[in-house]
């Protein structure tokens, strides 16, 4: 095994160390099995790792920065019989500049190893971050710590010209471009424009028509991934959305949020005519309607 503490520390986590990325290169010929083992877990720290070969114990290599790799090159070579000191290294793809760590699985590059090894969850689709309430896993702590609001209520970004709190800052943007009008993401068919780019894509699915999606229960199609995960809660009659008031629970968490305003007192979708509050959108809109009789 790898000499963990000494080799990686500050390069990889030890779950990378458990579960190394395996990476075809031609430089798993020119060594050992110990050899080529340690070269596809030293990617995503920027580092060649070498621990000591498995069984033969021929090579006793520590770490080896990235820019002195080539220098490593007759080791390996002299450690092959394979080689016959013919084959040549791969030549490294680009970097952007100051971007050092490289995904080998598409190439995209970031400039600290540990926001390359939270990409590479993208690619493996591990998802160690579960959450304790609902069960819901996640590839990223920082994605586990957001979904967590839904659940405790928290509501850390507040809106500077009326006030109103929401649980991401993604959801405070959306509302301030409401309130101001801005509907940067349009649609190239209809023209449509929106707040949001999920709120586009879920729209030119009108469009195509395309439903990739399906329900192994029901047969029902979905554009989404995201609402094929809502319905399935209906079959499974899962209610993972939780009020910490009163209990109730919910199948989607903006129900959970809409209903959490009977208990907290706001409202804040407001009547342009009379300036009169409300708790959701929907109330709005019938409350206009009030406004609107008589008019022409």
């Amino acid at each position: 095994m790898f000499r963990r503490s000494r080799l990686l520390k500050g390069y990889l986590t030890r779950r990378a160390l458990q579960k190394p990325i395996v990476i075809p290169s031609p430089w798993s010929m020119w060594g050992c099995q110990g050899v080529a083992l340690g070269y596809r877990v030293s990617q995503a720290g920027g580092y060649a790792a070498f621990d000591t070969c498995l069984g033969a114990r021929l090579c006793d290599r520590g770490l080896v920065p990235g820019d002195q790799f080539a220098l490593f090159t007759p080791h390996l070579l002299s450690l092959s019989p394979e080689a016959d000191g013919v084959a040549t290294p791969p030549t490294p793809r680009r970097k952007p500049a100051g971007r050092s760590y490289q995904c080998p699985e598409c190439g995209k590059s970031f400039r600290q190893s540990s926001h390359l090894l939270q990409h590479q969850t993208t690619h493996t689709g591990e998802r160690p971050y579960r959450c304790p309430d609902c069960g819901r896993a996640f590839s990223q702590s920082s994605d586990l710590v957001r979904h967590q609001r839904v659940h405790t209520g928290e509501r850390p970004y507040r809106c500077p010209d009326c006030g109103r709190a929401f649980s991401q800052s993604s959801n405070l943007l959306q509302h301030r471009r409401a309130s101001s009008g801005t509907r940067p993401f349009g649609c190239t068919q209809c023209g449509k424009r929106f707040g949001r780019s999920s709120h586009l894509l879920k729209h030119q699915a009108t469009h195509s028509g395309e439903r990739p999606f399906g329900c192994t229960d029901c047969g029902k199609r979905f554009g989404h991934s995201s609402s094929l995960l809502q319905h399935q809660r209906v079959h499974a009659g899962q209610r993972p959305f939780g009020c910490a008031d009163c209990g109730k629970s919910f199948l989607q968490s903006s129900d959970l949020l809409k209903h959490r305003r009977v208990h907290t007192g706001e409202k804040p979708y407001t009547c342009g005519e009379c300036g009169r509050g409300f708790s959701q959108r929907s109330h709005v809109v019938k409350h206009g309607r009030v406004h609107s009789r008589g008019k022409p």
